[in-house]
This record gives structure tokens, sequence and C-alpha cells, in this order.
């Protein structure tokens, strides 16, 4: 799910989960841009706690569904 909202909502956001992310001009887009991010997989915990970020450069799906079990009730 991509995050949505205006400029200062997105750097507010960005900034409280530690994440990176910048607007890059690109004239081969329809946008005239991309977004450069950082990529992560984030699961909330209760109350604003955010326990575990699971990077997505992890090697394969399955350990990322592995780990996600054993984090889900």
């Amino acid at each position: 799910m991509g995050l949505t909202g205006t400029p200062a909502e997105i750097e507010a956001v960005a900034k409280a989960y530690r994440v990176y992310v910048k607007k890059v001009p690109d004239p081969k887009s329809t946008a005239g841009y991309t977004i450069d991010h950082s990529s992560h997989h984030l699961r909330h915990g209760t109350g604003r706690r955010l326990p575990h970020a699971l990077h997505a450069r992890r090697p394969a799906s399955d350990a990322m569904a592995e780990r996600l079990g054993k984090l889900l009730p």
C-alpha cells in the first residue's frame, strides 16, 4: 500500500518511521518524477509501537512468510 497525503504529512510520517523518501526527476515517467524510498514491510503493534520492520532484501519470500507467521496471532 502506498502512502498518500500532503508533502508535509508524508515528510512527518517518513520522519516518524525513520524511512528514506525523495522525489527524483525522471523525464521517462508519465508524472515527470519517481520516488526513491526505503524498502521495508512495517508491522504495527498496539498503540504507537512499531515492533518489526521486515526488510525486502531478505533472500526468499518463504523466510518472510515464516517470520510473519511467528508475528501474527
